[in-house]
């Protein structure tokens, strides 16, 4: 325990100061048809507000149980109008540290109940562990009698377990809550969780497909698998699948992408951001987009117009017309540092994509073009309104 300190049970530190016999009223009923309706709590919250800073801490503790069992017993004694009045005047004292408490509390509205609550039936079965200093529970104790609070003499005798202490409070005799509340902790119960992964359906896509392979998927998809060995999520057979749709395989290709372009960041690796301003656009400017490797920009604007802009020093080239496609050199031409192009209506998104295949479906409202760098090449889909 350490030297200069002193921890007693209740029972026993009442027992020496000889009023043991001011406290045992558990033959003394509860319910007090003389007494104010709140049985003195407010008094006693109002003493407690007003105490030394020095015993006001110990002396908050007692507050919250004090509260709940008097409203629990107005609850058990038909007295749901003034439980009820009780709980919306005070409540809001204890939000911020019991509102999971309060909310299972709030749920008692008449005794039937009460004994449908597991929680509550908790508060009424078990005791409330509190620490208190031998001159604040002295204090308590001399409020309590010089005041006529019998109820709450009755709450502090049967309901709690007040271990007090002299000299300064250490970490081992901190001990405030409810006996036997870890079996009605439900937010402790065992969670079968992992890291995300993707379907099987879109795993074999991305391992599979020539479109995938440039942007390094698969090695990104070996990294999940080796987290999901050491964090084991939910089997997936334990509940079948529905087959996913085009737009599902999309999505989750998509969130592998963003994934796979996170990285860990500290204070001795912050990261960098550049940021772009397009001028003089008078509200026309609708979308953009960057290519893969940030390297190019495409702006669209409602008015028709297409822009893409070079972000680095590589200037782009002026497309080539149909007859010279087939020239073994596509590098001709002047190289400009933006390109602009028109389209049939207002743009609405755009998308960049590796020139790694050139067939490429175009229908009325879709349009797209190759677009030449001095390393790079892609092709660019514009949506048209």
């Amino acid at each position: 325990m350490g030297p200069g300190r002193t921890v007693l049970p209740l029972n026993e530190y009442v027992g020496d100061r000889e009023i043991s016999s001011r406290l045992s009223i558990r033959n003394v009923t509860l319910v007090d048809p003389a007494g104010p309706t709140d049985s003195g709590y407010a008094k006693l919250r109002q003493w407690v507000d007003d105490s030394l800073d020095s015993f006001k801490n110990d002396l908050n503790n007692l507050l919250f149980p004090v509260f709940i069992h008097l409203y629990l017993d107005m609850i058990s004694m038909r007295r749901e109008n003034e439980a009820l009045t009780l709980m919306n005047q005070y409540k809001e004292d204890f939000l911020e540290v019991h509102a999971s408490e309060i909310r299972q509390i709030e749920m008692v509205r008449d005794i039937s109940n009460l004994k449908e609550n597991q929680f509550a039936m908790a508060f009424i079965s078990n005791k409330y562990h509190l620490t208190m200093g031998k001159y604040a529970f002295d204090l308590l104790i001399d409020f309590l009698e010089l005041n006529g609070m019998l109820k709450i003499g009755k709450i502090v005798n049967q309901y709690l377990n007040i271990k007090v202490f002299t000299g300064k409070m250490s970490e081992d005799i901190m001990d405030i809550g409810l006996v036997g509340v870890a079996d009605f902790d439900f937010n402790k119960k065992p969670i079968t969780s992992g890291v995300h992964y993707i379907s099987p359906k879109v795993e074999e896509l991305v391992l599979t497909e020539e479109q995938y392979k440039y942007e390094y998927l698969d090695q990104f998809l070996g990294i999940l698998k080796k987290k999901k060995m050491e964090n084991i999520p939910p089997n997936y057979e334990r509940i079948p699948l529905p087959s996913p749709s085009a737009s599902h395989i999309s999505s989750e290709i998509d969130k592998l992408r963003d994934l796979a372009k996170r990285m860990n960041v500290g204070k001795h690796q912050m990261p960098s951001i550049c940021c772009y301003t397009v001028h003089n656009t008078f509200e026309t400017l609708c979308c953009s987009d960057y290519s893969p490797d940030l390297k190019l920009v495409a702006l669209g604007y409602t008015d028709s117009y297409i822009e893409i802009h070079s972000l680095t020093d590589e200037n782009l080239l002026k497309l080539k017309q149909s007859i010279y496609l087939k020239a073994p050199e596509m590098r001709t031409g002047k190289a400009d540092d933006a390109r602009d192009d028109v389209g049939k209506g207002g743009a609405a998104c755009w998308a960049f994509g590796p020139c790694l295949c050139c067939e490429v479906l175009c229908k009325q409202a879709v349009f797209a073009f190759c677009l030449a760098g001095q390393h790079n090449s892609y092709v660019v889909f514009g949506h048209i309104l």
